[in-house]
Formats: structure tokens, C-alpha cells, sequence
């Protein structure tokens, strides 16, 4: 329950990058992200990583939403996840999740009709 607060701390108060076993460490949290995208603090962690995380990590994490960016924002716990890399991830992840959204109308339509999925919707406009 609280493990995801080590790994948001290791995140955002490494210096320099990560090294040795935080290296190891962070690598298989970046494995592990498409689990913890929908987990009530599994969430935490991919918000992390997008906002401390190294490029190519954000840029791991973006691709993976890429892969089902409706399912993810129509998700109680990931549509956070969506919201936060359309803020954070870099111009072409921020672009290609967006025009992947809006390609989708009945996921559109879908996503403004859910608690989560309006939120990321109002990201969008």
C-alpha cells in the first residue's frame, strides 16, 4: 500500500540519475507500468515517473498509453495517468495520445460521459 510512496520519493529526489539497484529498480517499474496504470497506487508511481522520470522512461510510459488511450481514460485510476501525460509527456506523446483520442468518436462520446474520462476530455479542449 505505502511502496508506492518509496518509489514516487526515489523518482523525484535522485540526483544525477539513477544508478546501480535504482537503476535495476526503476527499469522493472517501467516494466510493470501497464499494471499499475489502473492501480488505485500503481497510479502514483506512473504519475512519477512522468513527472521525474527520465525521457526515455516518459517516453516508454506514452507509448504504452498509445496502445489503448480511451480504455486507459475511461479507467477510474488511469484516466489520472492519461490526464498527466497529456501535461507532462513530450510535444509528439502529448500530440499522438491526443489525436488518437479525438480519432475515436464513440470513445470520445464514451469518454465525456464517464467521471474519469471527462476529466481528460476537458485536457483536450
Amino acid at each position: 500500500r505505502y511502496g508506492c510512496r518509496v518509489i514516487c520519493a526515489l523518482l523525484e529526489f535522485r540526483e544525477g540519475g539513477a544508478g546501480g539497484a535504482d537503476a535495476a529498480l526503476l527499469e522493472e517499474v517501467v516494466e510493470g507500468l501497464p499494471r499499475l496504470f489502473r492501480h488505485e497506487y500503481g497510479r502514483h508511481v506512473a504519475i512519477a515517473i512522468l513527472e521525474h522520470g527520465s525521457g526515455d522512461h516518459i517516453s516508454r510510459l506514452a507509448a504504452l498509453l498509445l496502445g489503448d488511450p480511451v480504455g486507459h481514460a475511461m479507467n477510474r485510476h488511469a484516466s489520472y495517468v492519461v490526464q498527466r501525460a497529456l501535461e507532462f509527456a513530450t510535444d509528439w506523446g502529448h500530440d499522438l495520445i491526443a489525436e488518437k483520442i479525438l480519432a475515436d468518436d464513440r470513445g470520445l462520446l464514451s469518454l465525456c460521459r464517464s467521471q474519469g474520462g471527462s476529466h481528460v476530455v476537458l485536457m483536450l479542449l
